[in-house]
């Protein structure tokens, strides 16, 4: 959900100036202070937003801007600025360094605009403390690594099917992601050698993962196999797959003295009230509903979309075992297929 730097600078030039701008401060931040905003959909008329949301919609008119741009423009400063909603909404779009521009850095990839991806990079080396040179590789590293991680997982949670609802804890996780790392060290461990095989071959789709893919089917001591219209399947699938939006209202209680007065509905286009919570559910699955399918329209599914509701209860106990409400979600899931 980033739009990487080098296709964001081929649709605004200014964004290369930007960057350029940014490179030759020499900061160094603990803050994206490379990164920009981009408008996706105005919302500036939206009664649902608020004034400060509504407001920066209509900054953003005019190009993106730079975390430091974003927050003057809404007189504030980089630490406090806080669009949150508006991001998760996908109402604005956030263009960041992405393994897209360094694909451009590395020349594997040269649709897009080559130099926005070297200037954003060079200015997170700088901040992270590494040789510009040294940052590619690091990224493709990571990339492999989170691959092979999510493919163990997925391995184990076929062998063992508890692991489906338990999860895996803070320490497996951790195990697996050395593994990759003495995977890459063949040799260099032999105090503790250990890893993880498959059988299964690993068959790649989407235009890089043949950049990415043959590392991580070789750690696992198996085949990577890369079909011949490997770079056009995703699309392919995008175009005869469904679309699907999902879309999550949440109802509040309202405690007074005397315990819960009524119910509040925050979703859709307005807030709404009722002292029921049988209707606060009904408003909030119509609510959420209506929202789900809008969105898959929005996105281009049509002919007969099919809605799944789900309603969780939110509650706890407190220290005498009580059970406190803290409210429902209400979580509405629309999918359809795609227009052609």
């Amino acid at each position: 959900r980033v739009i990487p730097l080098s296709i964001a600078a081929d649709k605004w030039p200014i964004v290369t100036d930007k960057l350029r701008e940014l490179l030759e401060t020499n900061k160094k931040s603990t803050l994206p202070l490379h990164e920009l905003f981009c408008l996706a959909k105005d919302v500036s008329s939206a009664s649902r937003y608020t004034d400060a949301e509504r407001a920066f919609c209509r900054a953003l008119r005019e190009g993106p801007l730079t975390l430091t741009e974003a927050a003057a423009s809404m007189g504030t400063n980089a630490y406090t600025f806080k669009m949150e909603r508006l991001e998760k909404e996908g109402v604005i779009m956030r263009c960041g360094l992405t393994p897209t521009d360094i694909m451009h850095i590395k020349g594997d990839f040269d649709r897009y605009d080559a130099e926005a991806a070297r200037l954003g990079a060079a200015f997170v080396a700088n901040c992270v403390g590494v040789e510009a040179r040294e940052l590619p590789e690091m990224v493709y590293d990571k990339v492999k690594c989170a691959l092979y991680v999510n493919i163990v997982k997925m391995l184990l949670k076929d062998k063992y099917p508890e692991l489906r609802t338990s999860g895996f804890d803070a320490g497996l996780e951790k195990l697996i992601a050395e593994s990759w790392r003495i995977a890459q060290d063949s040799g260099k461990h032999a105090f503790l050698d250990f890893g993880f095989r498959t059988c299964a071959s690993l068959v790649g789709i989407g235009a890089p993962i043949h950049i990415f893919l043959p590392d991580v089917a070789a750690a696992l001591g198996t085949k990577c196999v890369i079909p011949e219209q490997a770079s056009v399947a995703n699309a392919l699938g995008a175009i005869v797959g469904n679309i699907s939006a999902t879309c999550e209202v949440e109802v509040k209680p309202d405690y007074s003295t005397a315990g819960i007065k009524g119910y509040t509905v925050y979703g859709g286009a307005h807030n709404s009230y009722t002292s029921s919570r049988e209707e606060a559910v009904e408003i909030a699955v119509r609510e959420a509903r209506k929202a789900a399918v809008d969105e898959a329209m929005r996105r281009g599914a049509s002919g007969d979309i099919s809605v799944s509701v789900d309603v969780q209860t939110n509650t706890a106990e407190d220290r005498e075992k009580t059970t406190v409400f803290f409210g429902i979600t209400v979580t509405a899931n629309a999918v359809g297929g795609v227009s052609l």
